[in-house]
Order: structure tokens, then C-alpha cells, then sequence
């Protein structure tokens, strides 16, 4: 068994004679620890028997013991005449008066005895008879020297006076991983770190949580439900703790799940908080001051799980009507409408803009996927899935195929779109790596009316420097020309400093640097992607460039698209990629040299600066080796960047390439 090898070894001591109880909450794995025992006594000629305790049969007196000593009725009528009278009548074998506690207890024992050795393994103690359990108890003081032993488990804190007992808490976080990732071994990265999360180390959650999901969310091509959905033995398990609260309880909690995670706005709609002691004694929430917490994030998925569907709904329409914040206004309303409506589709996909404005795609993927959902004309659903597919592509290319045709099938009559064109330019650029193809597809598309047309410029930016040619360009800087009143600050500095980084002016430069030393506070990755890459692009500023890694995330790489300039001096593309490819690519063959202005006749004295940018870089994915020539002060020659390993499906850009600290190598371009 995972993580559990201490336990295992103090039940080994048990095994031949003695007693202990297994105590911890239910899902604990208390119930695999017993199974455990049962094989290796099993394995070592021990006779078992099994008994468990059930609510149905707690009213029912000698009911467990029934269970326990089945196998043995046989051996019942070999007693003495007092001990087998009253073990017969206990077990239903006989009718009769109602037994003597004692006599039962002792006629068990001796029972045992003569059957050793045999090991008894008693489940759920806490729900087993009372007559039952009393008997259990005597015989757990009882076994000494008489090759009996008895194992038995019991919610945390109830105990028996006397008797040796063995807490099972909750797996540590490495082996929950082991755990989870043996059973599920398929399971994304992002997707295993929420399960994790929320399961707590629970081997039961570990286990029916990733099965209660589709095989899209298990591999990350779909974004997870909140809250979780659990499975049959979780909800039966949450279930039972549920189901003695009182109506008005159970409501207010239900307000509390679906609110998030301090359940603010379902206080100032709840009225009496004295509704929710019930829940407090249960020891399922906590509140304190103005904010209510699940102490157990399943306990959440329960109350939702376990509300009929009339209910949450009406939750939701309740908690839309008191929040105060139009993306949480739209949300609610969008889960409390069933058939089409436009106007909760268009709030949510004001919500979605805001979402992205802010740098989380995945929330603004999820709004308008769900506006599409609710949109009455398949105008408007291709539309929203077209804008979906292309936002998605910022966080997973996995899905973006089916979502664009969705987008078709909901409008066949429409022709494409901007957003349509910017994911299908995402999909063949990582796909077969077909710059003609991706050029000509966002080329196309442009439209200065539509709201997606600077994103579409930024893909485009991106194809041109992939292309490595003049003439892809072109298109590029006419678009950029017309749009009025000019472009945005970094379109335009890309169009600088990544379309000709040669020309670029100490204007662009200062900029680049303003904005680079903005980045720490930056929360779009798009931007922090933009800057980098202007960054890397640019004659000077490969130290600043590397300032952009850090400022993705704490500890983190930036991902960054690889600046591939179609106008240095000299092009020496890496020679990994054969001569075919490369023509199927539109990629320049190896060793074309471009008769330019160097790079360093434009550095404006900044020969250090040059330097410094020269020094080489390592990089996640094979990209062209560029090289300056001499410099007329410093008279050095570049450096190359070095190809580490290739892409993964689920980063941003095929093309993409990791900034790690700065390491040197010695070699010089020749």
C-alpha cells in the first residue's frame, strides 16, 4: 500500500495475538488497511473472520456478532451447555430468552479459542449493535494467550477504555502523488495538482475523484467543474453528514457553496446566521467574522452535488441579485438560465473581455464558451466559439480543432472570421510548421472593423518573423499603417524592433526598457510574451530580455516567442531541420546570407551592450543561430544560441523558447 508502511507495521504486531483499533475519518483508508491484514494473515495460515457494522442492523441485538461467527456455528454445539445455549440464542440458532451479556461474552471467547489461531477484523465499529459491541470490547481485553487477535476501525474519536489504538490520517503529499499518478497516470499536470488539492490526502478522494471526471478534463483539454464532482461513496459519505441538518441549514449552505470561497454575498442575503450552527456543530464549516469556510473543499462539492437542480438554480438567481460585481452577476445568472438568452450570453462575454484584459484566458475562454451556449442565433455562437478558439489558443492548442468546428457547423454560411483566422494560423504554424499557409490565412482575414484585428496583427508579427522574408511583411506594415488613430504601443514596438531590429531608434529603445521595467507588475502573459520578444529582437537588450523570465512567474521561466528577424546581417539557421522541410516551411536553406546593414554599424556606440547580447542563450526548442559581425570598437563577434529539447503540445507557440539565466560557453560564430 502507498504511504502507508508504518501502520502496516505496527498491525504486523497484532496479527498473532492481541487487539488494536484503527481510528480516523471515513475515507481515510481504514477499510484497505483491514483488507491489507486480512491477505498477509491469510498468508500466513490465520483463519479470518469478518464482521462490519451497517445502520440497518444497529437495532438488531448480537446482529455484528452474528456476522462475526457465522463460519463457526458448527463449532457452537462442542460448548458447555450454558455457553452454548447462550450462543445459540445470540446468534438466532435458537429461540429463548434474551441471554446474559457475560455468558455470551465468555462463550465467544472460548469459542475463539479453540478455533485459533484466527483473526477477527471488525469495520465501521461505531455503527455495530450494542450487544454486539459490548461483546467486542470484552474480548479485545480478553486475548492474551488466546491465540486470538483482534483488529477492528472506528471514526476518529470514538475509542475503546483500554485498548491500543492506531490513528490513520491522511497521506502525505508524496504519496498522494505516487498514489493519484498510479491510478490515473494519464492525468494533466494542472489537472493532478487541483485533485491533489482538494482530495487532501484522502485515498478515497485520491481514488473516485479523477473517475468522476470525463476523459477531456482528465487530460486537460477541458477546464474542471467548480466545485468538483464526486463520486457514489463520496456522496453517500457526505451524504449521511447532510442529511440530519434542518431545511433552513442546508439552504444557507447551499448559498455559501455556490458563492465561492468566503461566501460573503450568501451572508448578507442569509438573514438568521444562526442557521448555520447545525453545520458548525457537524463540523463541516467555519465562520468567523464576516466569512464562511468549508473546513473539508469536498464538503463544498457535496452540498452542490447533493441540491436537486430546481434548488441551485434558484441559489444562483438569489446570489446574482446581490453581488455587486458585474463578472460574478453574469456567472450566476448564465448557471441559473436553462434555454437561450442573449442578454445573459452578451454579459458574459463583457465578463470574458474583462477576464482577458487581466491576463486570466482560461476564465475568459470559459465565459465565452458559455456565451456561445447560450446564444439563440447561430451568428452570434459561431461567432463567440470562433473568439473562444481563439483566446484558448493562449493557454492550450488541445480543443481549438473541435471549437473552430463547432464555429462552421453553428453558421455554415458564414465565411471566417478574425478570431476564426488568428486560432487556424495558431494550428498550422504548430502544426506542420507551414508559415506560407498561416500568412496567407491571417493576410486574408484582416479587417479594420473588428474588434479581434490588433490580436490578428500580433499572430501575423509572429508568422513573419517564423518566415525569416522580406516579403511577408509587406502586408504587415500596409495593415499596421492604416490603423487610426495608430497602433497600439506594442504593436507598434514590435513592428520595430522584431520587423528590423537594425533600425531600430533610441525612441524604441528607451520604451522597451520603460516597459520592461513595468513587467514585475504585469499579470497578461500575452504582454509580458510581446515584450520578451521585442526584448530578445532588439540589438541591446538581451539582458533586459532575460528581466522578462522572471516576471512571468516567481521561480519560472517566461515563455517567450523566438525572435527569428527576417533583416540581420547574416542568417545562419540551424541545421536540424532537412532541406525539404524547409522549403514545405518557406524556411530560407542553410546559410543564406542577407546583404543588410549590420546590426552593429546601428548600435549607436553600445558596443558593451552588443556585447552583453552576444553572449550565448539557451533555448527550449531549435531556433536560428544569428551572429553579428565585427564591431567596429569591440571588434566581437556573436555568440549562438544553443537548442536544448522540443516543444510540448500544450505551450503557446511551437516556435517558442524558454529564457534561462545566462551561461557562457565559449563558442564564436566562424
Amino acid at each position: 500500500m502507498t504511504g502507508r508502511d508504518e501502520e502496516l507495521e505496527t498491525i504486523a504486531t497484532v496479527l498473532d495475538v492481541g487487539a488494536l483499533l484503527l481510528t480516523g475519518p471515513a475515507g481515510s483508508g481504514r477499510s484497505a488497511l483491514l483488507e491489507e491484514a486480512a491477505e498477509r494473515a491469510t498468508v500466513s495460515g490465520i483463519r479470518v473472520l469478518r464482521g462490519a457494522g451497517s445502520a440497518f442492523e444497529a437495532d438488531l441485538p448480537y446482529a455484528g456478532l452474528n456476522q462475526l461467527l457465522w463460519p463457526l456455528h458448527a463449532d457452537v454445539d462442542g460448548l458447555g451447555e450454558a455457553h452454548r445455549e447462550a450462543l445459540r440464542s445470540a446468534m438466532g440458532l435458537d429461540a429463548g430468552p434474551a441471554p446474559d451479556r457475560l455468558v455470551v461474552a465468555t462463550a465467544t471467547l472460548t469459542l475463539l479459542t479453540r478455533a485459533a489461531p484466527v483473526l477477527l477484523l471488525v469495520d465501521d465499529l461505531h455503527r455495530i449493535d450494542a450487544a454486539s459491541a459490548t461483546v467486542v470490547g470484552f474480548l479485545a481485553r480478553r486475548l492474551d494467550g488466546s491465540g486470538a487477535a483482534l483488529l477492528a476501525a472506528t471514526d476518529a474519536g470514538d475509542d475503546l477504555a483500554g485498548i491500543r489504538t492506531l490513528a490513520v490520517g491522511p497521506l502525505g503529499e508524496s504519496a498522494a502523488t505516487a498514489l493519484l499518478t498510479a491510478s490515473f497516470p494519464n492525468l494533466a499536470g494542472t489537472v493532478r495538482r487541483q485533485l491533489l488539492a482538494a482530495a487532501q490526502g484522502s485515498p478515497l478522494a485520491l481514488h473516485e475523484l479523477p473517475a468522476a471526471l470525463t476523459a477531456a478534463q482528465r487530460t486537460g483539454t477541458h477546464d474542471l467543474p467548480d466545485p468538483l464532482p464526486l463520486g457514489p461513496r463520496l456522496t453517500a459519505l457526505y451524504g449521511a453528514r447532510l442529511a440530519p441538518l434542518p431545511a433552513p441549514t442546508r439552504r444557507l449552505l447551499l448559498l455559501v457553496a455556490l458563492d465561492g470561497p468566503d461566501g460573503s454575498a450568501a451572508l448578507a442575503t442569509a438573514g438568521d446566521l444562526a442557521d448555520l450552527l447545525p453545520a458548525e456543530r457537524a463540523d463541516l464549516v467555519a465562520v468567523d467574522a464576516c466569512r464562511v469556510r468549508f473546513r473539508e473543499p469536498l464538503a463544498r462539492s457535496a452540498v452542490v452535488a447533493l441540491a436537486p437542480p430546481g434548488e441551485r438554480r434558484a441559489a444562483h438567481r438569489v446570489l446574482a441579485e446581490s453581488t455587486d460585481r458585474p463578472e460574478r452577476r453574469a456567472w450566476h445568472l448564465a448557471r441559473a438560465t436553462l434555454g437561450p438568452d442573449e442578454r445573459v450570453a452578451g454579459l458574459l462575454m463583457r465578463a470574458a473581455h474583462s477576464h482577458r484584459r487581466r491576463g486570466d484566458a482560461a476564465g475568459a475562454f470559459a465565459a465565452m464558451v458559455r456565451a456561445a451556449d447560450l446564444s439563440p442565433r447561430g451568428a452570434d455562437r459561431s461567432r463567440r466559439l470562433a473568439e473562444a478558439a481563439s483566446v484558448r489558443t493562449d493557454v492550450d492548442l488541445r480543443g481549438v480543432s473541435r471549437l473552430l468546428g463547432d464555429a462552421r457547423h453553428a453558421d455554415p454560411g458564414r465565411h471566417g472570421s478574425v478570431p476564426a483566422a488568428v486560432a487556424s494560423a495558431h494550428l498550422v504554424l504548430n502544426g506542420d510548421g507551414d508559415v506560407d499557409t498561416a500568412h496567407r490565412v491571417l493576410v486574408a482575414a484582416l479587417d479594420d472593423r473588428d474588434p479581434a484585428h490588433v490580436d490578428a496583427l500580433h499572430a501575423l508579427l509572429t508568422v513573419c518573423a517564423f518566415g525569416g522574408r522580406d516579403e511577408l511583411w509587406v502586408p504587415f506594415h500596409a495593415a499596421v499603417a492604416r490603423l487610426r488613430p495608430g497602433p497600439p504601443t506594442l504593436l507598434a514596438l514590435g513592428a520595430s524592433l522584431v520587423a528590423d531590429p537594425a533600425r531600430a531608434t533610441p525612441s524604441d529603445l528607451a520604451l522597451l526598457d520603460d516597459l520592461i521595467g513595468r513587467l514585475h507588475d504585469e499579470v497578461d502573459p500575452a504582454r509580458i510574451v510581446a515584450v520578451g520578444r521585442a526584448a530578445l529582437s532588439s540589438t541591446g537588450c538581451l539582458p533586459a530580455g532575460r528581466r522578462t523570465g522572471g516576471s512571468y512567474a516567481t521561480g519560472g521561466a517566461a515563455v517567450l516567442s523566438s525572435p527569428w528577424p527576417a533583416r540581420w546581417s547574416t542568417c545562419a539557421w540551424t541545421p536540424c531541420v532537412p532541406a525539404a522541410g524547409r522549403r514545405r516551411r518557406g524556411w530560407p536553406p542553410r546559410g543564406r546570407r542577407c546583404a543588410r546593414p549590420t546590426v552593429t554599424r546601428r548600435c549607436g556606440g553600445r558596443c558593451g551592450s552588443a556585447r552583453r547580447w552576444s553572449r550565448p542563450d539557451r533555448a527550449t526548442r531549435p531556433r536560428p543561430r544569428t551572429s553579428l559581425p565585427r564591431c567596429s570598437a569591440g571588434r566581437r563577434r556573436a555568440g549562438h544560441a544553443r537548442s536544448r529539447k522540443p516543444h510540448t503540445t500544450h505551450s503557446p507557440s511551437r516556435h517558442s523558447v524558454g529564457v534561462t539565466p545566462r551561461r557562457r560557453t565559449g563558442t564564436r560564430s566562424r
